[in-house]
């Protein structure tokens, strides 16, 4: 039987987010189960893609006076603080793993048909040269592309022609390590509307979040076993696989200013 084994964390701040993002790679290599993690942040946050320039955010006033951290998976920098965030971690054996597109496709049309019981209509992204090779390709001005919501990539979830939700992946030889953001409402450093906005009313982010988990669980053939975090720290000292001395080596990394800068 396969499981997909979902955290519902405690906001945190980023070095943390992304070192238990980067753990669940091995998580899901020793298990053999598919892992995720829901989470949020502590403090408004620039996510930089991990081939992007640090001097290329520098260059945008409303974004240099915020906190950075570098991501471990690929794709534009993403404004954090009015998103919901998600990592998943699928072992190569998963017959869905073996192509990018297979993923994003589970992730992102699960969320498609949510949002559809909202009233919500929305469309997979599906670029003119549509192919594997065209994830990260910018379609608007220059200048506006630095940012994931300005992008347009193959599989990206658009509402009304905003991007509401896109994902980038990390491939490692056993595990394939999938980010991603769906934007709840705009960020007041900029970039367009999310759900809320263009509902024009409250919705329930947390059941629209369970459903989604449920489609997501439906179409990877997958029993799901759900876990609320109360605080980031004791989810890995709970943990049979991840120690928390592991942690703190590996958010120590994300802290260091040699690795946020580093391009």
């Amino acid at each position: 039987m396969n499981f997909l084994s979902v955290r519902y964390d405690a906001p945190a701040d980023g070095p943390s987010n992304m070192a238990f993002d980067e753990l669940l790679a091995d998580e899901a290599k020793q298990s053999g189960h598919v892992v995720m993690r829901i989470y949020s942040w502590t403090e408004p946050t620039i996510s930089l893609g991990a081939f992007q320039r640090y001097e290329d955010a520098l260059s945008h006033p409303q974004l240099s006076r915020m906190t950075f951290v570098r991501r471990p998976s690929g794709g534009g920098a993403i404004l954090h603080g009015t998103d919901m965030t998600y990592a998943i971690a699928v072992p190569k054996q998963c017959l869905f793993s073996s192509r990018v597109e297979d993923l994003y496709t589970i992730i992102h049309e699960a969320m498609r048909r949510e949002l559809g019981t909202l009233g919500l209509r929305s469309d997979l992204c599906v670029p003119a040269s549509s192919s594997a090779k065209d994830v990260d390709e910018p379609i608007q001005k220059p200048d506006a592309a630095f940012l994931c919501f300005d992008r347009r990539s193959t599989g990206d979830l658009l509402v009304s022609h905003y991007k509401v939700m896109g994902s980038a992946q990390r491939r490692h030889a056993t595990v394939v390590v999938q980010h991603g953001s769906l934007l709840v409402k705009q960020h007041p450093a900029g970039g367009g509307p999310g759900i809320q906005n263009l509902l024009e009313k409250p919705f329930d982010c947390d059941r629209l979040l369970k459903d989604w988990i449920e489609r997501v669980g439906e179409a990877m053939k997958t029993v799901i076993v759900c876990d609320r975090g109360k605080d980031p720290e004791p989810v890995v000292e709970q943990s049979k696989i991840v120690k928390k001395q592991q942690f703190q080596v590996v958010r120590q990394r994300y802290c260091d200013p040699r690795w946020t800068q580093r391009r």
